[in-house]
């Protein structure tokens, strides 16, 4: 498993200013001993004269430790131990130009699983358990074999950093999810109900001639910075998911059965800067149990970005149920779905808003409706709702339901909801 704080964003600034290291670097993350195979690695880093090669770790084998550093020379640099929880340690797995194990044998290696986790490109041995964890994501080289680690490394040095990666380490490999899953191994065997087991999750990553993708079970938790999260996403025989955040239901999509773009903007509750997001998949495939992959939706092309701002600014507020914030010239703006919904704390809750082409919107507080089919026009118009939540809670749940003149078949869905802005809190 992997300590979630390996998913923390980290600058690799923060290891090269630390340590001086200026130029593109090699990392192996091991104590130094015969298993971990560094003698081979120092041997191989000699095809790439302009790399460095990083060691971290302790000594375990001096005698061996000093062949490794007789045969890098002055290519290699041994930095000795870090903390696990150090941040000097996440800096260098993300400052790496690739992350090198070629042991004689992994489990399938802690500092793999957590340079993976940062992000970082993986060349591992092929013996022991390292597919069952990395699938097609990591490339993989025979330890007794010098040239096929050098040509492992080469590879590694001409493919992207896939985002897939990591999305699937966050869903898979986190120590709550892997006690989780050793947890329903020991009661598939007592139950002899072998396919509970498969039922959250991704499975092993895979590839094409497009690159990386991986199915989903037919549930996947994973948690992601506040920012807009994008890959592009199938399903087998057609699907629907329904996506919760921080355990509140978003919205729901339905997944064709060709490839098509996902946009999804992940806004954190108050004062958190990470979201966990749920996806819960109805497959058309559930009656088909020979192919279990088609209970689940495929995803690829993972792209994240911060971000440009949000308009729910007041900490009293937490948005569900809208698009990505966008900007034009008098500021931010964000176009909700069908149902958007505000989680506001006591006082009044003032915005401006916009339809399409018109829309009646049905305001809820708690699920009372306090204002019927209110209609927003294609300008911006202002309005405003008392927030008062009922005893012995500390917030009300604010619904917005929109009929758009529209209809529903669009092109672009944020037609279908109203825009809004300059949002204020008192």
């Amino acid at each position: 498993g992997v300590d979630e704080i390996f998913f923390e964003p980290i600058s690799a600034k923060l290891f090269r200013e630390h340590f001086g290291i200026d130029g593109p670097f090699i990392l192996n993350v091991a104590n130094i001993e015969p298993r971990k195979n560094q003698l081979q690695l120092a041997k191989a880093i000699k095809d790439f004269p302009s790399l460095k090669l990083v060691i971290i770790g302790f000594e375990r084998d001096i005698e061996y430790a000093q062949q490794c550093y007789a045969e890098g020379g002055d290519q290699l640099c041994y930095l000795g131990p870090l903390p696990n929880d150090s941040e000097l340690l996440r800096s260098a797995y993300a400052g790496c130009e690739v992350f090198v194990l070629p042991s004689t044998l992994e489990t399938p290696g802690l500092a793999a699983l957590e340079a993976a986790a940062v992000g970082a490109k993986v060349v591992i041995t092929s013996e022991g358990s390292t597919r069952e964890y990395f699938g097609e994501s990591a490339i993989y080289v025979d330890h007794s074999d010098v040239q096929a680690i050098a040509q492992g490394i080469n590879v590694a040095l001409s493919e992207s950093q896939y985002l897939l990666t990591s999305l699937y380490m966050r869903a898979n490999f986190t120590w709550q999810h892997v006690i989780k899953n050793l947890a329903e191994v020991y009661a598939a065997i007592k139950t002899d109900d072998i396919e509970a087991v498969s039922s959250n999750g991704f499975f092993q990553i895979e590839k094409d001639a497009h690159g990386l993708f991986a199915w989903t079970k037919k549930q996947v938790i994973f948690k992601y910075c506040n920012g807009l999260l994008r890959f592009i996403w199938r399903s087998f025989e057609g699907a629907e998911v329904d996506v919760f955040m921080d355990g509140l239901y978003d919205s729901t999509f339905v997944v064709s059965t060709e490839w098509q773009v996902f946009n999804f903007q992940i806004t954190s509750e108050m004062n958190k800067d990470v979201s966990e997001i749920r996806l819960e998949v109805r497959s058309n495939n559930k009656h088909n149990k020979s192919n279990p992959l088609g209970l689940g939706v495929a995803i690829r092309d993972v792209g994240w970005r911060e971000s440009s701002g949000d308009i729910f600014k007041p900490k009293d507020i937490i948005a569900r149920g809208f698009h990505s914030t966008e900007k034009d010239s008098y500021g931010l703006f964000a176009w909700s779905k069908l149902n958007g919904r505000l989680f506001c704390k006591e006082g009044v809750l003032s915005f401006i808003w916009r339809s399409f082409e018109g829309a009646e919107v049905d305001v809820l507080v708690d699920a009372v409706v306090v204002h019927n089919a209110v209609f927003v026009a294609a300008d911006w118009t202002p309005f405003n709702i008392l927030i008062k939540p009922p005893m012995n809670a500390n917030k009300s749940i604010v619904e917005l339901k929109i009929t758009s003149s529209i209809g529903t078949i669009t092109s672009d869905l944020r037609e279908l909801g109203v825009a809004i802005r300059d949002v204020t809190f008192n």
